[in-house]
């Protein structure tokens, strides 16, 4: 996970990569076979546009309201008590998730804009 072009981005495994753009997201593949730099691949993720519209820049990311909140609190458990493992504790949920939450964090924290947006519950 890193950000590139004030956007949010998610390696999801070999040759696929997710872009977070407004409330959507884009998955970007390219080949494992050929070596592709990252600079590559973030040249094409900066001339992504939205169908049918005018050339502009992709939204913002903006994520889901309850994650953000979940982010900042496991932000400040880990803080009051500066332990991944007490955090998870604390919180009652895996260290892995504590660890994953943080990196979250330190991501969102580098964009410029991060929208928080409502979902429904079904």
């Amino acid at each position: 996970m890193f950000a590139a072009h004030g956007l949010l981005l998610v390696d999801i495994g070999p040759g696929d990569l997710s872009v977070i753009a407004g409330s959507g997201h884009v998955r970007v593949f390219h080949s494992t076979r050929q070596r592709v730099g990252r600079r590559q691949i973030l040249e094409a993720v900066r001339n992504l546009r939205r169908i049918g519209r005018p050339a502009a820049p992709l939204p913002p990311p903006a994520l889901p309201r309850t994650l953000l909140v979940r982010m900042r609190r496991t932000e400040r458990a880990f803080t009051r008590l500066d332990s991944i493992h007490a955090a998870a504790r604390a919180l009652g949920i895996p260290s892995l998730q504590v660890r994953r939450r943080l990196r979250l964090a330190s991501v969102v924290r580098s964009l410029p804009r991060v929208r928080a947006v409502r979902c429904r519950r079904r």
